[in-house]
C-alpha cells in the first residue's frame, strides 16, 4: 500500500478557510472552535452490479434475430448476410453477457433489446464511507479524502475523539443502497457509464478511521461539526474542497450559510456533539488562564505586550496591536498584516487553548498600514511584494519604527 502523504493541520489556517467559505462568520460570533476526531466507518460491499453500455451495432442485430427464433449461426448468417463462423463467435460473446442460454434469449437479454443497451451483471466489491455516528452512507460529493483520515494510531492524543455508535445493522445499510442511487455513494469509480446495485451478496466492516474535524460554537447557535470534504465531481479544483457539516440541529446556523442542504441531526448525534463540547469546556476551565493566552501569543510572534490593549472574556481573549507592539520583521508579521487588511483580525488559537479563541486586532494606525499592504498585494501580487520587503528588511531583526518603515517602503514599490 502506498504511504499516505503527510498532512499539515493548522487550526488557524483551517478557521481562516472556514471564514472565507462562510463570510458571514466573523470573529465576534465565534465562541469556541476546537479540533475533534470524527469517526468514519469504512465498509466494503460485495454485490452484483448492473451496468449499461452501448451495444456494437452488429451485436444488437444478432440478438434481435435470435429472439425472433433464428437460433442457429446458419439461419442468422443467411438472414443478415454474414459469415456463419463470425455469427458463431458473436453468439458466444452474447452468451458471455448472459443474454442467451439454452437456445433462448434470457430476461437480461430481453431487457437489453428493449432498452437498446448492453446490460451486464458483474460481481464486484465496492468501498464506502459511512458516518459512524448515524450509520448514513456518505455521498461521493461529500467524501473525506484519504489524506484527511487517520487510523487510531495516527491520531493525536491531545485532540478529543468522538465515540462511534455500536454500529448500524447490516439490513439498514442494505436498505440505503437499495433505496438510494447507488452510484452516488460508491468510491471506486471504474468509468462505467451507468451502474446500479442489482443484488447485495455481503457487507463487511473494514475498519474505523477518524477525520480531523472541528466543533464550532457560534453565538446564539448550538455547536456544529465541520469536516473537510472533497468533491471530485467538480470541474474547478478550487470548488472541490469545502468544509461541511454532516447534519445540523439548529436552523439558526443557516443564517451563516452553514448546512443549507444538510439533514437534521438525530437526537443521539446532537447529544454526542453537546457532550464533546462540554468535555472540551471542562478541560479549558482547568488549564486556561490569562498567562496562557500571553504565552501562546508571544510564542507565535514577539509582541511587546506592554503596548497592547487586551480584553480577556469567557472562552476568548482579544489583543489590540499598536505600532509600538510590533518590532520584529519576519514572515509571521507579513501574514498577520495580510489578515488585518483582509479581515481586520488575525487568529492565534491552537490546540492548547481547548476551543478558546485568541485574536489580535489592529488599532487604527496598524489598520491603515495593513490596508496599504493588502492593496499593494492586490496590485502587484503576494510574491513580488514579499520578495521586495525581504530585500528591504532583515528577517528576525528588530526595528524601532518597523511599521512606519514598511509603509515607506511600500510607497516606493511601483509597477
Amino acid at each position: 500500500m502506498a504511504e499516505k502523504k503527510k498532512r499539515f493541520d493548522s487550526i488557524n489556517d483551517d478557521l481562516t478557510d472556514i471564514m472565507i467559505q462562510y463570510p458571514k462568520i466573523t470573529y465576534n460570533y465565534i465562541e469556541r472552535f476546537a479540533p475533534i476526531y470524527y469517526p468514519i466507518a469504512m465498509i466494503e460491499v460485495d454485490l452484483n452490479e448492473r451496468s449499461f453500455e452501448d451495444f456494437e451495432a452488429i451485436q444488437l442485430i444478432v440478438l434481435k434475430l435470435y429472439a425472433l427464433g433464428l437460433n442457429t449461426p446458419e439461419k442468422i448468417a443467411s438472414a443478415a448476410g454474414l459469415n456463419s463462423n463470425y455469427v458463431r463467435r458473436m453468439l458466444k460473446v452474447l452468451a458471455g453477457y448472459g443474454h442467451i442460454a439454452d437456445g433462448k434469449v434470457t430476461e437480461l437479454g430481453k431487457e437489453s433489446i428493449i432498452k437498446g443497451k448492453k446490460i451486464e451483471l458483474k460481481r464486484t466489491a465496492s468501498r464506502f464511507q459511512v458516518n459512524a455516528l448515524n450509520g448514513q452512507f456518505i455521498k461521493v460529493k461529500d467524501v473525506i479524502s484519504d489524506k484527511q483520515l487517520d487510523t487510531i494510531d495516527e491520531t493525536r492524543f491531545s485532540v478529543a475523539h468522538m465515540t462511534a455508535l455500536s454500529g448500524a445493522s447490516t439490513q439498514y445499510l442494505v436498505e440505503q443502497i437499495q433505496n438510494e442511487r447507488y452510484k452516488d455513494y460508491v468510491l471506486n469509480k471504474r468509468g462505467v457509464l451507468n451502474v446500479n446495485a442489482d443484488n447485495i451478496n455481503n457487507i463487511r466492516f473494514v475498519g474505523l478511521e477518524y477525520a480531523l474535524s472541528y466543533v464550532l460554537k457560534l453565538k446564539g447557535c448550538r455547536p456544529v461539526i465541520l469536516t473537510k470534504r472533497y468533491d471530485s465531481t467538480q470541474k474547478e479544483f478550487s470548488e472541490r474542497i469545502k468544509w461541511k457539516p454532516f447534519s445540523i440541529s439548529d436552523s439558526n446556523l443557516k443564517s451563516f450559510g452553514i448546512g443549507t442542504a444538510a439533514p437534521q441531526s438525530t437526537t443521539l448525534e446532537q447529544e454526542y456533539i453537546d457532550k464533546t463540547i462540554l468535555l472540551i469546556d471542562e478541560a479549558a476551565k482547568e488549564r486556561i488562564s490569562p498567562d496562557k493566552y500571553e504565552e501562546i501569543l508571544t510564542n507565535a510572534y514577539p509582541f511587546n505586550l506592554s503596548h497592547m490593549r487586551k480584553n480577556v472574556q469567557t472562552h476568548r481573549a482579544i489583543y489590540e496591536a499598536s505600532s509600538l507592539s510590533i518590532h520584529r520583521y519576519n514572515g509571521k508579521l507579513l501574514h498577520m498584516l495580510k489578515d488585518f487588511g483582509e479581515r481586520n483580525v488575525s487568529i492565534f488559537s491552537n490546540d492548547k487553548l481547548f476551543g478558546n479563541m485568541l485574536y489580535v486586532v489592529p488599532n487604527y494606525e496598524v489598520s491603515v498600514i495593513a490596508n496599504q499592504f493588502v492593496n499593494k498585494i492586490n496590485d502587484l501580487g503576494w510574491r513580488r511584494v514579499r520578495n521586495y520587503l525581504d530585500d528591504q528588511f532583515e528577517s528576525d531583526k528588530d526595528y524601532e519604527n518597523l511599521l512606519s518603515d514598511i509603509s515607506s517602503s511600500l510607497n516606493q514599490l511601483v509597477r
